[in-house]
């Protein structure tokens, strides 16, 4: 019944930003909890076509302790062979569409349309409202954005086709990433992106002023980075005119803590744990 909500949703083009959270528990540590933030439309969070991938907000928390110990992200790319879950390893959400003919879409609606659970929202809320987990929710958005502009830690990177990958670019000196980087990574859609707090350190240049070439073909021999192929790469996403950028400083970094953690508030949790499908 998931599967046909889902797939009747998708054929009326219910795609139109409907946020959802969804959580899952860890199959090897019973005292952690994983939250999947989501949106069925947003060029962020689903990139459409006919092998579609969606993009999650991923955090896992502590129940124990109520620290948030992870921010991340997970995707779902739609392959030749079927659907490829990445970032959902320890939980066992992509098991409930296993041997199916799917597609990311389809599997993001199915996840929106999962039953709401009163415990987990009762349970989320309580941590969430905690100074732990504001706390650890801001050291964890920090290390996060450090994978993203730090190149000692190396680049960021959910799922095969590099849509969360960029390289940092200055102009005088502030430092910038591309907007959908950002939006990917933390869930973010465009309207939170370019309003409020967000709003301040988002620097819009129009909609139609050029592509933004994906991370791909930049890998030579053993692995290791071309670097004329990286400078055209940066020099083109670098350009002015061509891509939605967004600063990085410590003030934006708390914005987007923040962010974070009023997207996780903001809804009651649904589940597929006590679900057989």
């Amino acid at each position: 019944m998931l599967i046909q909500a889902a797939s009747l949703g998708n054929k009326l083009g219910l795609e139109t930003m409907s946020k959802f959270t969804i959580a899952a528990q860890n199959s090897d540590k019973a005292n952690l909890i994983t939250l999947f933030a989501g949106n069925t439309g947003g060029a962020y969070q689903v990139m459409a076509g006919l092998k579609p991938s969606t993009h999650f907000l991923k955090v896992e928390i502590d129940r124990n302790t109520g620290k948030t110990m992870d921010v991340n992200t997970a995707s779902i790319e739609t392959t030749s062979w079927g659907i490829w879950g990445h970032r959902f390893g320890l939980t066992k959400m992509m098991d409930h569409f296993k041997d199916r003919d799917l597609d990311a879409e389809l599997v993001n609606f199915a996840m929106a349309s999962a039953p709401i659970s009163n415990a987990y929202t009762s349970e989320a809320m309580a941590i969430l409202s905690t100074p732990e987990s504001r706390s650890s929710t801001h050291k964890e958005v920090l290390w996060r954005v450090r994978t993203l502009v730090d190149p000692g830690l190396g680049h960021h990177s959910a799922g095969f086709k590099g849509a969360e990958l960029d390289i940092p670019t200055y102009r005088g000196k502030k430092m910038l990433v591309s907007s959908v980087v950002i939006g990917r990574t933390f869930g973010l859609d465009t309207t939170q992106m370019y309003t409020g707090k967000l709003g301040h350190f988002s620097r819009r240049v129009g909609k139609f002023n050029g592509n933004r070439k994906p991370w791909i073909g930049l890998v030579g021999d053993n692995d290791t980075l071309q670097a004329e192929k990286v400078a055209a790469w940066q020099a083109h996403n670098a350009r002015p005119d061509v891509l939605n950028k967004f600063e990085i400083s410590n003030e934006s970094v708390i914005a987007l803590a923040n962010a974070v953690h009023r997207r996780l508030e903001a809804q009651p949790i649904r589940t597929l744990d006590t679900l057989n499908i």
